[in-house]
């Protein structure tokens, strides 16, 4: 079983031919540890990390109460295999004593049936209750996506953060001659005040071009450039990261 604290680590950044994601780590988690009250923005990484903690805790329990009704289930298994064998040995005692083969036959048939629907309703069990713990994984999985995703996204509506988490998108193409960056036209004007400073991440001789996107959300943003198109939005991120957390429960659950 894989834990939730890995639900907003980074994902890392493919080769630039392709769709690329921003990992939310470098953004909102890399400072947890430091004091709430010296930036707002901690109040933020840290009401995430305490959501963790909890999801942590959440699956911690279900996989103890797991361990228990697998210790019931084998207490009764143990406690059935005695009683078939008194059954058994009833039947066998019974069908002697009437000089009934025929008896002890139906008597022994009855105990196997029986004994198969025993181990029917045990294995049942056993399907209902992994079937429940891992639908609850799944549910827990989508609270906690979509408790990052609420706070971040509030975040960002602040213009600060977002000019902040532009930078750090800009950061992961520092390297290209040309950056093209779409963000909402609700941060359009911010970004084209700090226009010069956005540059200097860039090398001397790279040129930037700020664009208004109506179609992005409040919060959204990417940047083209000539080694393919970067996606920082927060839902793109999001969504990555859910995906490969769903993989990862997938290839647990095998």
């Amino acid at each position: 079983m894989i834990s939730l604290s890995k639900v907003l680590k980074a994902s890392p950044l493919a080769n630039l031919q392709q769709q690329k994601v921003i990992g939310v780590q470098s953004f909102y988690t890399q400072q947890i540890e430091q004091k709430i009250e010296e930036d707002p923005e901690k109040m933020a990484q840290h009401i995430i990390s305490e959501a963790k903690i909890e999801a942590d805790r959440i699956i911690h329990s279900a996989y103890h109460k797991q361990d228990s009704i697998q210790q019931e289930l084998e207490k009764a298994k143990a406690e059935w295999e005695i009683e078939k064998e008194q059954l058994k040995a009833k039947a066998n005692a019974q069908g002697y004593e009437d000089g009934h083969q025929e008896g002890l036959k139906q008597g022994y048939e009855q105990v196997q049936a029986l004994i198969q629907q025993t181990n029917s309703i045990v294995d049942k069990a056993k399907e209902d209750y992994y079937a429940h713990l891992q639908a609850s994984e799944r549910t827990i999985v989508e609270l906690a996506m979509k408790i990052a995703e609420k706070i971040i996204g509030e975040k960002l509506q602040e213009s600060e953060a977002y000019i902040s988490y532009t930078k750090q998108a800009i950061e992961q193409v520092k390297n290209q001659k040309t950056v093209f960056v779409y963000v909402h036209p609700e941060h359009y004007e911010e970004l084209i005040q700090i226009k010069q400073e956005l540059k200097l991440i860039l090398p001397a001789e790279a040129e930037i071009y700020i664009y208004a996107n109506p179609e992005l959300n409040s919060t959204g943003c990417y940047i083209e450039t000539e080694g393919g198109k970067l996606d920082a939005s927060v839902e793109v991120q999001l969504t990555q990261v859910k995906a490969h957390l769903l993989e990862w429960l997938e290839e647990d659950d095998h």
